[in-house]
């Protein structure tokens, strides 16, 4: 049962330290929050802008559109469908569209950040 305990715990730790490198490394603005908000005002490309990139991306190449907005990363919108919502975090692997841009990106990542809120460009409500 102690090995179980060691295992368990090892892992929430290492989770944690991924969690603390990565917004140490990158600058990252959750959605709805002040900032969020006078980052949009500036941004060349807008929330919904990059929602309808992110969706034709992914149905271009015959995948399923990811289907939630949580957060910004050093400029970029991150949409993903990977989160926790008991904890609350979201993951940072996904579709990635710059904010000036408007240029794609895919995002493998084992990081996930803490979210307030989130976003979907199709209208469905957030309950988690």
């Amino acid at each position: 049962m102690s090995t179980i305990k060691y295992i368990i715990i090892t892992l929430f730790i290492s989770s944690l330290l991924i969690h603390c490198s990565y917004t140490d490394q990158h600058h990252v603005i959750t959605y709805n929050s002040d900032e969020f908000k006078k980052f949009e005002t500036k941004a060349t490309v807008k929330l919904k802008q990059a929602w309808d990139i992110q969706k034709k991306y992914a149905m271009n190449k015959g995948e399923p559109p990811e289907g939630w907005f949580f957060f910004v990363i050093d400029g970029n919108y991150v949409f993903t469908s990977m989160f926790r919502p008991k904890i609350p975090e979201a993951s940072t692997g996904g579709i990635w569209v710059n904010s000036e841009t408007g240029e794609v990106k895919e995002m493998d990542s084992d990081a996930y950040i803490r979210y307030n809120d989130a976003y979907n460009g199709d209208g469905h409500p957030f309950y988690f």
